[in-house]
């Protein structure tokens, strides 16, 4: 179970990282 949650932290950062990625291409 807690091995479940760390990869759901994981993915939010992960998101949070990809949309921060787009947002910087998209405005450069």
């Amino acid at each position: 179970m807690s091995k479940e949650r760390i990869t759901i932290t994981v993915d939010k950062k992960l998101l949070k990282w990809i949309d921060t990625q787009v947002k910087s291409k998209r405005f450069a």
